[in-house]
Parts: C-alpha cells; structure tokens; sequence
C-alpha cells in the first residue's frame, strides 16, 4: 500500500499545471542576452563559464516540477494577492533566494523576473505547455537591450532590489495588457459588421481576474499565435508577424529586466 504523503503528492502533480509562458528556449535567449549586454561594459563581472552557469540554472528553475507543484509559483501580481491553496507566489521564491549569494540562486531569481514580462503570469492565468503565446509563436530575434555603457552605469548604481524588479517588470505587463493591442480584422457574426483592419484589445486573449481570483483566457480562448480564430461571435484574423512583434516587444523587456537583475546581483557580490 502506498503512504498516504505519496498518493497526496502524486494527486497534486496530476492536477496541478505546469507553467510556462516563455519556453525555455526563450529564457536561453534572454539570459544570454542579458549577459552579453552586461559583459559587453563589464568584460571582468563575467567569465564564459560564468554566462554558462546563468543561461543554464535559468533553465533549472524551470525544470524543477516538483517544487513548482508543491512550493512555489510562477505567479506574481503586484496589484493584489493571489489566492493559492498549497504554493507561495513568485514574490516569496525570489525573497528566500535573494539570501543566498551565489549565481545559481541569481538565475534562479533572474527566471521569475524574466516570467513577470508575459501576461499570463502576472494576471495570472493557470496554464501548461499548450499555451499558444508560447508554443505557437516561436522566436529568433536580436533581444538587445541597446544600452550604452553609461546607460548600464546608471542602472548598475540605482538603489533598488530583486522584489523591486519583480515588480516593476510584472507592472509594466499589465500596463501593457491593459492598454496595448494587436491589428488584425474582425468578422462579427451576429451582425455582419467588420471584416476591415481594427485594434484587437490584448484581454481578448487574457482576461484579469476578480479579487483574489486567476484570471482567465479571454473571448478568443488559447489561441494567441493563430492566425485565422473562430468563435461562436466572431472571426478574427491577425498576421504570424504581429504575434510575433508583441512576443519579441515582451522578450526585450524581459532582457531589460534580466540586465537589471544581473547588474544588482554582481553589485552585492562585490559589497
């Protein structure tokens, strides 16, 4: 017979989802990214080895489902508090491991950052790897913060924290949830009306939630990343190009904030 602990564990595993919403193919490009910008003004704050390290315990934090199911969440709010029975949100993960000085346990807080800069994780929407926004659109673009030297100078010398970053970044995507949109054409079924170029609001693909609750998918369902979307009301056509320019505008943001995240980290390094 098997203990009762071990059936609870495995009853949890079984309903619980496994979140992500960028892929880890995604957080690689970030991370490394992240470490070529900051490398590129600071050639001695990181060895090769060192990048190789961060771009792969990114991953790590991912990776580790059983305490993704049964610890702590990828899920942030900086608005209000999520309502989880058994798991604590991102803020607490990054709180515990911001204690800890080392570059595994700053890219391990870097992947709940770099997270913060999609949607579904700050509204937060209970997903798994069927999520359209990271399945469908796959991407292979330059995620170059830009910065200059003294612009990196700047932001390595702002007094700030991990919990701060966290919630600056999960911030800014609900501002942009809230007040971005795609183009695309829009047929209404119901009364004949559209079929022309329009704004399609981003909570058609991600809606908040009420209170404490999780937010939902939006009208069009899970389908962000398809190109010709069919409901009951509505046919809605928006291009792969569009989809992947908001993809790539949420990754480039997610670099900034990993940049953000590395500079501060080496800094208490130092001290």
């Amino acid at each position: 017979m098997r203990p009762k602990s071990i059936v609870f564990i495995s009853l949890l595993s079984l309903s619980a989802k496994h979140v992500m919403a960028f892929s880890l193919s995604d957080h690689q490009h970030i991370m490394q990214q992240a470490a070529l910008d900051v490398s590129r003004c600071y050639p001695n704050a990181l060895s090769l080895d060192d990048q190789a390290l961060l771009t792969t315990a990114d991953q790590e934090e991912d990776l580790n489902i059983f305490k993704k199911d049964t610890h702590y969440s990828h899920y942030f709010n900086p608005e209000k508090i999520i309502k989880m029975r058994f798991r604590v949100t991102s803020d607490h993960r990054v709180l515990k491991l911001s204690l800890k000085h080392s570059l595994r346990s700053l890219a391990y807080i870097s992947h709940h950052i770099e997270d913060m800069a999609t949607p579904m994780h700050v509204i937060p929407i209970s997903h798994d790897y069927s999520d359209g926004f990271e399945e469908k659109v796959k991407i292979n673009a330059d995620l170059s913060t830009h910065l200059t030297c003294v612009e990196m100078a700047s932001l390595a010398l702002e007094k700030t924290s991990f919990i701060e970053i966290l919630r600056l970044t999960a911030e800014n995507t609900l501002q942009s949830l809230r007040h971005d949109f795609l183009t695309g054409t829009v047929l209404n079924f119901e009364s004949g009306v559209g079929d022309q170029q329009t704004q399609i609001p981003l909570n058609w693909f991600w809606q908040e939630g009420v209170g404490e609750n999780f937010g939902k998918y939006g009208i069009l369902g899970n389908t962000y990343g398809e190109e010709d979307i069919k409901t009951k009301k509505y046919e809605v056509k928006i291009s792969k190009q569009e989809f992947a320019d908001y993809k790539i505008k949420r990754l480039k943001f997610a670099t900034l904030a990993t940049v953000r995240t590395l500079l501060f980290g080496l800094s208490l390094d130092e001290k």
